[in-house]
């Protein structure tokens, strides 16, 4: 009787030994598939922030050529001061490498503020922020290059000995009527998507409207957020 209830003790603290066994290979197999999950979604999320290394890049070489036409523009109309017309367009160019190195750099300073190891929640909002700024950026853009050619133009011209403010001044007023032509054309195609007569034309400008990098890294980021719901 003894041995038998020995026998039972036996038997019953190796049952228990196994199933302290066991609960800690299933802990340890919890905490693995834990660890595995967040290196992937710090993988994905390190993928989303990584598809904006295009629009930095890009926004360096705007900052480089803003420089360089600030530079050459104020060289420009300070030597020609005895021509207001050209110094009129040194100057309106000076103004455009100001507001592109200015832009550029805020520009940084935003995609700066965006790194992987933030929370998806605050990276979706610095991406917000950063494409709320971008498709401002890209209105403006639009309406100074409607006019930027013109000045351009001019200067080419003059540098090549070919003044036509003076010897062609009908020649530069259709430039300028087609200029201002071009920025109506602008204001009636922007007020048509605003009031949703294209809706899914103006669906997809909205979409597009802060670059193809912002547009991969939006749905990177949606890409994270869905798979850390499937796996909490």
């Amino acid at each position: 009787m003894m041995n038998t209830a020995t026998g039972f003790d036996d038997l019953k603290s190796a049952w228990q030994a196994l199933d302290a066994r066991l609960a800690r290979i299933e802990s340890l197999g919890q905490a693995l598939a834990a660890e595995r999950r967040e290196a992937e979604a710090s993988r994905r999320r390190r993928a989303s922030v990584s598809a904006l290394w295009p629009l930095a890049l890009g926004q360096v070489v705007q900052l480089v050529l803003g420089a360089a036409l600030i530079g050459f523009a104020a060289t420009y109309w300070s030597s020609n001061l005895d021509r207001a017309h050209l110094v009129a367009c040194g100057v309106f160019l000076h103004a455009t490498g100001i507001w592109m190195a200015g832009s550029a750099v805020y520009e940084l300073l935003l995609l700066r503020g965006l790194r992987w190891t933030q929370p998806v929640l605050e990276l979706q909002k610095r991406l917000a922020q950063l494409r709320h700024w971008r498709t401002r950026n890209s209105v403006m853009f639009a309406w100074i290059g409607c006019f930027a050619w013109v000045p351009m133009m001019l200067m080419a011209f003059a540098a090549a000995g070919a003044d036509l403010w003076v010897h062609k001044p009908l020649v530069v007023a259709s430039w300028i009527g087609f200029a201002f032509a071009s920025a109506g054309l602008f204001w009636l195609l922007a007020r048509a998507f605003r009031t949703g007569r294209f809706p899914k034309l103006a669906a997809a400008m909205r979409a597009n409207a802060a670059g193809q990098s912002v547009r991969r890294a939006e749905l990177a980021l949606a890409d994270v957020e869905r798979f850390e719901a499937e796996a909490s």
